[in-house]
């Protein structure tokens, strides 16, 4: 039954349209974050769905506040924000984390 499972994972990498979902999104949300202008924000990076935003202050009460948005991220080192949806993420989804860190941003860091 565990190896049905990951056969069926498996084959769905194999299918070309999730891997160029994958892109799609992954290029949309990394130019929706470079959007964001913030003296707190030092860089936007990342590749595919690992994207991260650095800042110049801790992460853990920015990390809090997107929780309160019911968006999760989890930190990369002490001044790292990492982004990692799942890969049926879609734009309308991404749009919601970008709303949710244009809010933060007005009035934190």
């Amino acid at each position: 039954m565990v190896c049905a499972g990951i056969v069926a994972v498996l084959t769905e990498f194999d299918d070309p349209a999730l891997l160029t979902h994958i892109g799609d999104i992954g290029a949309y949300f990394l130019r929706e974050l470079k959007t964001l202008s913030h003296p707190g924000i030092v860089d936007v990076r990342g590749s595919g769905l690992m994207l991260g935003i650095e800042l110049r202050v801790p992460v853990t009460p920015i990390l809090k506040a997107l929780q309160d948005h019911q968006v999760i991220a989890i930190p990369a080192g002490s001044s790292m924000v990492r982004f990692l949806p799942p890969y049926i993420v879609t734009k309308k989804e991404v749009d919601t984390v970008m709303e949710a860190l244009k809010k933060i941003f007005s009035y934190y860091v």
